[in-house]
């Protein structure tokens, strides 16, 4: 069956055209963090710093920053969970007395250590570890910023878990997820298939809204290139090498996902 078109023509692949579960369908889940690890690696992660050393974030991100800053102001000792590159985290290096970014990309950690250092920012000390098992001790932590990352884990119920652990008593959790109200609209949950050929690979994302509970899950995988599902995917004439927008282009408002190509798979 020959896939439709969406998103300005590119192919959109349905539950009618393939089976995404059948044997045909080889794929392998990625941890999400290696995703990112990637985008950091290669430079199409959102930069926190212009070309002179400040911080330059969208006015959303500036908002989002003062969010935090207005919950965990007073805290003591405050965990970004996945931090990324420094976000929120530059923003709230001043305006608590410690101050740890946890992440399990090694390249994001690596981004945010020279972010850091250009800031010469002295009570920041960051973490390469998984969310869902923070190396911290019980009740260390009186803050915790938590910006797009329970949506981004591969287990959020565990980060929950952890971030309860290492909670000391009356700490205060500022949390800031993407609003996908307008994705259930009427209670109906939705899923959403991204699929990238990026750099030879052909990787897949699965997003599922739900509605009861009110939550989003991500899922990530790899498909097999030997699989029939990927030999037809390849030899399709619209389905492109990702084009990737630098993380200092205008365009893309130094946020990832922006000025990317790709097929839309739609259920």
């Amino acid at each position: 069956m020959s896939p439709a078109t969406s998103n300005g023509g590119a192919p959109a692949y349905g539950a009618d055209d393939y089976d995404l579960e059948s044997a045909e369908v080889r794929m392998k889940r990625r941890p999400a963090w290696q995703s990112y690890d990637e985008m950091a690696a290669t430079g199409t992660y959102g930069a926190l710093l212009n070309q002179a050393g400040e911080i330059a974030v969208p006015p959303d991100g500036l908002k989002e920053a003062a969010y935090c800053e207005s919950v965990l102001g007073t805290r003591k000792r405050v965990l970004d969970i996945g931090c990324g590159p420094g976000f929120p985290l530059v923003f709230l290096a001043g305006c608590v007395d410690e101050l740890f970014g946890l992440d399990a990309s090694p390249a994001m950690v690596a981004q945010a250590k020279r972010n850091i250092a250009a800031l010469e920012l002295r009570n920041v000390l960051l973490v390469r570890g998984e969310a869902e098992a923070m190396p911290f001790p019980e009740s260390y932590f009186d803050g915790f910023a938590a910006c797009g990352s329970l949506s981004s884990v591969s287990d959020p119920q565990a980060v929950l878990a952890e971030i309860r652990r290492t909670a000391s008593p009356g700490a205060l959790i500022a949390s800031l997820e993407q609003d996908f109200r307008r994705q259930v609209a009427g209670g109906v949950p939705r899923v959403e298939h991204w699929l990238r050929h990026d750099r030879g690979t052909l990787r897949l994302q699965v997003v599922r809204y739900s509605a009861a509970p009110y939550r989003i899950r991500t899922e990530r995988y790899v498909l097999d290139r030997a699989s029939s599902f990927a030999q037809q995917l390849l030899a399709d004439p619209k389905l492109q090498e990702r084009d990737r927008t630098p993380a200092n282009d205008t365009r893309s408002q130094g946020y990832p996902g922006r000025g990317h190509r790709g097929c839309f798979l739609r259920r």
